[in-house]
């Protein structure tokens, strides 16, 4: 492997809530130079399958000795199928046969794990695991073959079995999950935290080895700091047992048994990160210091850690937010754009912090179909990409749009408060917490295909000039320039031609219907006549704005009324029969502000 590789999709069988019939997840691989370039985020309900991707990408590598104490038989989807995840890298790499076939190997271009529960004992073992665990290559090239290209035979199933040694390169994977104080913790399986103190163990005794001068000082701090040790606490002790130990076994050596505190030759088995004023005892442990804080500890080091790394580094993060300030948050998601520009970063959340439009084709959105199905949504129109860039219609509050199912867009704050205030009073509060605010209605064909790119079901109600043809003077503010430009040209007794100028404004202020993709028609919804846009979910108000409909505390106005809260009621009586039955709110409400942070904390 010369060049760093990066996983370019991934297929999920059988795996938790991954049933046989995935299509491959793709991802976005790092470019070196672009930040967010590798950067993949993760988005979507409670169990849709987010935390079981990153899982499944740290099996790739992990040791099979780890994934039997942490996979379990209710993982498998269907018991009586295997768990495979296959996994295509951006570029090939080479693997090593076997030493006996001297420098021979073959081309690969991804990894394939499987997990099966196994149906019978292994032989002459007393308890054998409940699970038969492989990973192997999947190789490119059909026949091994020599740094000059001569082909050998056959590349065998044996000879895939994966082995890190057998890289030409290193790949490093870092997965975090929700448990951040397993990662600065020794734990009884290897964590991220042993891995470390076993690389400065290894280069604590290299130093020693290297120079006599570094042993012998060492060894008089070590019997220093031993003899101290034992003068403040237990003096005598040590040495009693040691003589009894020796009488006991009429072993000479035994007097030299010692208390000792620490290991010697391997110093930092026992060590631990904590907080402590110079030339003070007192050590307050990180994980002590506060989960938000050990959390963000924790990626540090993982950054420092994987910064010396070579090879392609992957990260593996579960809610990155929990436990963090807003606006640690935010910090947060500017340290993985930079890490992203050469490493490769997969994040699942729950956090609006997390989902910056600027980034948008960096997020997928996870989602369960009603056959109990898994697909993930990515951005397809790049156009939206330089809209959001360019409008000012996309808001904090519709970063939420991520995490939920279905949404009600209406034009303005005056329509949300309104609208809620009408539905809250009308047996529709099951549709509280689901309607964003727009700026106005030009964007609403913008949202609508926003929704459909991230399978997001989509409604709006506009108002009636949405599909009408109408001059920016029908406007009331404009009608009333108008009406005070010629009464001040009257009072100044300026000469016009005051006849053509009605004539003119008369005929543009005549309205029509629109021809184009906003045209509407009427239809009917029970026994009450609607208009909507053709072939979309949008409804059009018949007798003009929100408020020639609902007063400014929910209730209908008086003016036709019976009409009106027919018409409503048909409106969002056919939204709520078609909005989808599992969304996110587990309770009705109604955002005091519709432009702000939704309350929302969920866990995966």
């Amino acid at each position: 492997m010369q060049n760093d590789m990066f996983i370019k999709s991934l297929t999920i069988k059988n795996l938790k809530c991954f049933a046989e019939n995935n299509e491959a997840l793709e991802f976005n691989v790092p470019d070196g130079k672009t930040e967010g370039s590798g950067l993949n985020i993760f988005v979507g309900e409670n169990g849709t399958g987010k935390t079981a991707t990153l899982e499944a990408i740290n099996y790739l590598t992990e040791s099979h000795f780890s994934i039997q104490n942490k996979l379990k038989i209710f993982d498998f989807h269907k018991d009586t199928n295997e768990i495979t995840v296959e996994a295509i890298f951006d570029q090939s790499f080479n693997y090593k046969m076997p030493e006996t076939y001297r420098s021979q190997f073959f081309e690969c271009n991804g990894l394939h794990f499987s997990a099966n529960q196994r149906d019978r004992k292994t032989p002459g073992k007393l308890l054998s695991p409940s699970l038969s665990i492989s990973t192997s290559v999947l190789n490119v090239d059909q026949n091994y073959k020599n740094a000059e290209g001569k082909q050998g035979k056959s590349v065998e199933a044996y000879h895939k079995i994966f082995d890190f040694g057998k890289l030409e390169g290193d790949l490093n994977i870092f997965y975090f999950d929700k448990y951040r104080s397993r990662h600065i913790t020794s734990g009884t399986f290897t964590t991220t935290f042993d891995r470390i103190v076993d690389d400065l163990n290894w280069k604590f005794v290299k130093g020693l080895k290297d120079s006599q001068e570094n042993k012998e000082a060492v060894m008089k701090l070590a019997n220093d700091y031993f003899s101290k040790m034992i003068e403040v606490a237990q003096k005598g002790t040590g040495e009693k047992i040691s003589q009894e130990t020796k009488a006991f076994f009429n072993r000479d050596d035994f007097e030299k048994i010692k208390m000792d505190f620490i290991n010697i030759l391997w110093p930092f088995s026992d060590a631990f990160f904590a907080l402590r004023e110079e030339n003070e005892a007192t050590q307050i442990p990180v994980a002590k210091l506060g989960s938000g804080i050990e959390m963000i500890f924790t990626l540090l080091l993982l950054r420092s850690i994987s910064n010396q790394s070579k090879g392609s580094i992957i990260y593996l993060i579960d809610e990155p937010e929990i436990s963090l300030h807003p606006q640690a948050q935010k910090k947060l998601f500017q340290l993985l754009l930079q890490e992203s520009k050469d490493k490769q970063v997969f994040i699942s959340s729950h956090s609006s912090y997390f989902t910056e439009p600027s980034y948008i084709k960096n997020i997928s959105r996870f989602q369960k179909t009603t056959d109990k199905k898994i697909v993930v949504h990515k951005l397809k129109d790049g156009s939206l990409v330089s809209e959001l860039k360019e409008n000012r219609n996309f808001f904090f509050r519709h970063r939420d749009l991520f995490f939920t199912d279905a949404a009600i867009f209406v034009e303005g704050i005056e329509d949300y408060d309104r609208y809620s205030k009408f539905c809250e009073g009308n047996a529709f509060s099951n549709l509280l917490g689901n309607f964003y605010m727009m700026n106005g209605c030009d964007p609403t064909l913008f949202f609508e295909n926003f929704c459909n790119q991230f399978g997001i079901k989509f409604f709006a109600i506009v108002d009636k000039d949405f599909s009408i043809n109408r001059s920016k003077w029908a406007r009331q503010n404009r009608k009333k320039f108008t009406a005070d430009l010629k009464q001040f040209i009257k009072d100044r007794d300026i000469s016009f031609d005051e006849k053509k100028f009605d004539e003119e404004i008369t005929k543009e202020l005549t309205e029509s219907p629109r021809k184009d993709d906003r045209e509407a028609e009427e239809v009917e919804i029970g026994k009450t006549k609607v208009l909507k846009v053709k072939g979309r979910d949008i409804f059009v108000l018949k007798s003009g704005e929100v408020k020639d409909y609902i007063n400014k505390d929910g209730t209908v106005v008086t003016e036709a009324q019976n009409d009106k809260k027919k018409e409503l009621k048909a409106i969002f009586g056919h939204i709520a029969k078609d909005f989808p039955a599992h969304h996110p709110n587990l309770r009705p409400r109604r955002p005091k502000n519709p432009l702000g942070v939704s309350s929302r904390r969920a866990k995966n």
